[in-house]
Formats: structure tokens, C-alpha cells, sequence
């Protein structure tokens, strides 16, 4: 059985392709969150109460004492009980790594560099797509969907926005080498879903499945693909990126 990993970032299409991976029958990818904080004050976050570690870590006094006092060998245990709970018949169980979650809990990439574990690098190669995706999502409060939605557009601070996409960008660089010693593929999200079967094909003979199918999804799309639709400052933002590496971004 070959364990793997999607490791992503928030707004990637992380979901969409988990729910596509996970209709495949000999593969099981839940798209929940294993590890999952929140941030409480500025400098202060907490596990979410709702996460599978979060309810792992609480299940006895020894996994409470464990949290605090070995933490690594818990999440370890956490990460190898829940993978167990996916084995029934499948040839490839996996879970999502967000960027997030890695860097807070430094014990998975840990886990993974020590284990036979594959890195399925999910990227959304237009990182404006991303922070737009992010912010109408937090508008809306509503992050998927398998029904059509309202239009909503959002403002952009030009500087802000720089920053934001130059930190993405660097995100995706540093995660794209931290597991370069393991068996590695890199999808990007705008490719797969514009040439869904080639892609499929990539990832399942990376994963070992030899029964080529049709990757679906219920959900629905939540954006449109026009800038100008989305970004009410459209024709500020356009200024403020001309000239610059993320020019690129306003045509792809």
C-alpha cells in the first residue's frame, strides 16, 4: 500500500482535488484537516477543537500529558492510527498538508522524511488567483460549494497585494525543495483542471493504481475567470503589477 501526502496551500483547489482523488475506488484521501489552529491573539494560536488531533491528543491522560511533554512521538502515533483508518481495500491512503500546518507542527515533515511516504505538490501556479480566491471566500463566508453562487467582488490594497504574492511565491519555493529526497510530483491546479485525464494519468501512476478512471467532483466553481469581474480596483491593480514579476498573473 503506498501512503502519500498533498501538500498545499490554503485557496490551491486542495479540496477539489482530494474529492476527485477520492473517487477513485482504490484510493482514500479525506480533504478534513488532521492538524488545524487558530489563532486566538497576535502571537498566540491554539489547536482547533475541531481537528482529529485535537480529539486525539484528548482521548486519554496519557495522550494529554503526552501533548505537552512529548509531542512528537504523539503526533507521530496520531498520524500512523489515522492512516490506519483508511486502509480498508484502498492501494493509496493519503492526507493534505497544508504550508500552515506544516510549518506549526514540524513533527509531520518529520514523520515524513522518516517514513515511505509520497509528496504530491498541489500548486496554483497564478498566486493572484490565490489571494483573490481567499478574499472572496472570507466575503462571502463560504469556501466550497457544489452550487452555483452570487458575484462578489473585493477591493485590493496595490502594496499590500505585492507583498502578499511576493510571500506566496516565496512559500512555494520553500516547500517545493522540503521533501526533494522523497518521490515527488508537482500538479499544478490550473493544468488539471484544464486537461483533466492527462493529469489524472500522471498522478495514479505515481500513486501505483494501474486502473485508469475519470476523476470527479461535486464541487462547483466559484470564481470567475475574468480579473475584472473580481477586483473592483481592477484598473489600480493592473498599474500597480505592470513592470513587475507578477504582471504575468493578470492574463494567465
Amino acid at each position: 500500500m503506498i501512503k502519500f501526502v498533498v501538500l498545499t496551500t490554503q485557496r490551491s483547489g486542495a479540496t477539489f482535488f482530494i474529492k476527485c482523488l477520492s473517487s477513485h475506488p482504490q484510493i482514500q484521501c479525506r480533504h478534513e484537516t488532521i492538524f488545524s489552529q487558530r489563532n486566538r491573539f497576535k502571537f498566540f494560536s491554539f489547536d482547533s477543537p475541531g481537528s482529529f488531533y485535537y480529539q486525539y491528543r484528548s482521548s486519554s491522560l496519557g495522550c494529554q500529558l503526552a501533548h505537552w511533554f512529548r509531542r512528537k512521538h504523539l503526533i507521530y502515533n496520531c498520524l500512523d492510527d489515522y492512516l490506519r483508518t483508511l486502509s480498508d481495500n484502498a492501494k493509496a491512503i493519503g492526507f493534505k498538508l497544508s504550508y500552515n500546518q506544516a510549518e506549526k507542527y514540524p513533527a509531520i515533515a518529520a514523520w515524513i522524511k522518516e517514513h515511505d511516504v509520497r509528496i504530491i505538490h498541489l500548486v496554483r501556479n497564478n498566486v493572484l488567483k490565490t489571494a483573490l480566491s481567499l478574499a472572496t471566500a472570507k466575503k462571502r463566508k463560504l469556501h466550497h460549494s457544489t452550487q452555483k453562487v452570487e458575484l462578489v467582488k473585493v477591493y485590493l490594497q496595490p502594496r499590500k497585494l505585492k507583498r502578499n504574492l511576493a510571500r506566496r511565491t516565496r512559500l512555494i519555493e520553500k516547500y517545493r525543495t522540503m521533501f526533494i529526497d522523497k518521490p515527488n510530483l508537482e500538479i499544478f491546479y490550473e493544468s488539471f483542471v484544464a486537461n483533466r485525464d492527462a493529469e489524472t494519468q500522471k498522478v495514479l501512476q505515481f500513486l501505483g493504481i494501474d486502473e485508469f478512471m475519470p476523476l470527479e467532483s461535486d464541487l462547483v466553481k466559484l470564481n470567475p475567470d475574468s480579473l475584472e469581474d473580481i477586483i473592483e480596483n481592477y484598473e489600480e491593480v493592473v498599474r500597480a503589477l505592470q513592470g513587475t514579476t507578477f504582471e504575468k498573473y493578470l492574463v494567465m
